[in-house]
């Protein structure tokens, strides 16, 4: 009882430091991006009442350029509150990032447990609290039309905390649901086709409870996930073909202005982890298809390369099983968005496309931050510094977070 109690109470801190973070978000109205086209002129919110043959379209619709039943379906169940109300949409937003900020907990700490990584509870606590307030995460719980990015990490963590339930209690129901959140997350978003490739990578951290048969048959176990995010990738790209009004600027690009593209947007997101500054909601491409590409942007992959040369020694002393783990998962979940395949988008990046990545660049921070103040100690060996270090880092993030919800204001309709 004093654990569920002492739970809760850590719990209570990251959700109301959202709400205070967010709560101006409930007196905005919607914003001139998106949110027309995705919300109030879509017929299966605004004008089609709730039956049979209404589910049946939802599944067979698709909103543009993509195929978001499970989004439309939430906009159309805050419609029956109270219309269009941007209050309730709002509202609904912050609820969602705060139900995903303790399933990020508990998913990182069942990932650090299984990699037997010192302090689980420590690195799951410190980095969901981080996670929750970062500035990568405003545009995605503000912005209405953004809502399918926490509503895809929702059943996305679901899906992974499931299976990995599964694993070590052996009971069919929890393998059920977590396939059955996974089809859920891709019915959210299209990126939510890569959380197949995560499941895989889980296989990593719990090979070592299995027998060499039992192996195998994990890549049984990973098929109804591969089967169903090919599927939905195929859909999606139907989807993209089927888009009117959209351009592909990225298609537009030589490989070469492409190959560039990927190590200045990875740039732009491993920078603006750290140093979150000159955030907003639009980044151009920058320069049209067939000009030069300003010389200074193929500095960026000497940079990017430069650096990871010189950190090789250090990294491979701390490079740990969790650490791995980590990394795959932010490409896996970043792969999408830089431009190795071009989608539809206005926009050469995106904050919401970090919603997820943001987790796993956090999560190494603060394993390799703690084995550096702590090693292998326990308790930690220089508590005072690891306080005082976290908590200017804490509030320069929250402080940032802030001035980006209060400026999306200009964003409103």
């Amino acid at each position: 009882m004093k654990d569920h109690f002492n739970l809760m109470l850590l719990a209570f801190f990251p959700i109301a430091l959202i709400w205070i973070l967010y709560y101006p978000t409930l007196s905005l109205g919607f914003a001139k991006m998106d949110d027309s086209w995705m919300l109030l002129d879509d017929p299966m919110v605004g004008k089609l009442t709730i039956s049979p043959s209404y589910f049946v379209k939802l599944l067979c619709t698709f909103n543009s350029l993509q195929y978001s039943p499970v989004n439309t379906l939430f906009y159309k169940l805050i419609f029956l509150i109270n219309r269009f109300d941007p209050y309730y949409y709002h509202l609904a937003n912050v609820i969602y990032h705060s139900v995903n900020t303790c399933l990020c907990y508990v998913f990182i700490r069942q990932i650090t447990t299984l990699y037997n990584v010192i302090h689980p509870r420590l690195i799951a606590y410190l980095s969901s609290v981080l996670w929750s307030v970062h500035p990568f995460n405003v545009e995605s719980v503000v912005w209405i039309s953004a809502s399918k990015v926490l509503l895809f990490s929702t059943f996305a963590f679901f899906s992974l905390i499931l299976v990995i339930r599964f694993v070590y209690t052996k009971q069919p129901a929890y393998y059920i649901f977590s396939v059955i959140s996974f089809v859920l997350c891709c019915m959210t978003k299209e990126q939510g086709v890569m959380i197949s490739l995560v499941v895989i990578a889980i296989y990593f951290p719990i090979r070592n409870n299995f027998t060499e048969w039992a192996k195998f048959r994990w890549i049984y176990y990973c098929c109804p996930y591969l089967f169903a995010g090919l599927a939905f990738g195929l859909i999606g790209i139907y989807a993209q073909m089927l888009a009117i009004g959209f351009e592909t600027p990225a298609s537009s690009y030589d490989f070469s202005d492409r190959f560039i593209f990927v190590f200045y947007c990875l740039g732009f997101y491993l920078s603006g982890m750290f140093v979150p500054i000159e955030l907003h909601y639009h980044y151009p491409y920058p320069m049209k298809a067939g000009e030069s590409l300003p010389f200074l942007y193929y500095f960026i992959p000497i940079l990017l390369i430069l650096c990871l040369l010189a950190y090789i020694p250090w990294i491979k002393r701390r490079l740990s099983g969790s650490i791995k783990f980590w990394l795959l998962f932010f490409v896996i979940n970043l792969l999408l968005c830089i431009h190795i395949f071009p989608l539809r988008r206005p926009s050469i990046m995106a904050d919401r496309y970090m919603y997820l990545p943001a987790m796993a660049v956090i999560v190494i921070s603060v394993e390799l931050f703690l084995k550096s103040l702590m090693g292998n100690n326990s308790p930690p060996s220089k508590p005072y510094w690891l306080m005082i270090a976290f908590l200017i880092y804490f509030f320069c993030i929250a402080f940032t977070s802030q001035n980006l919800v209060n400026d999306w204001k200009q964003y409103n309709i």
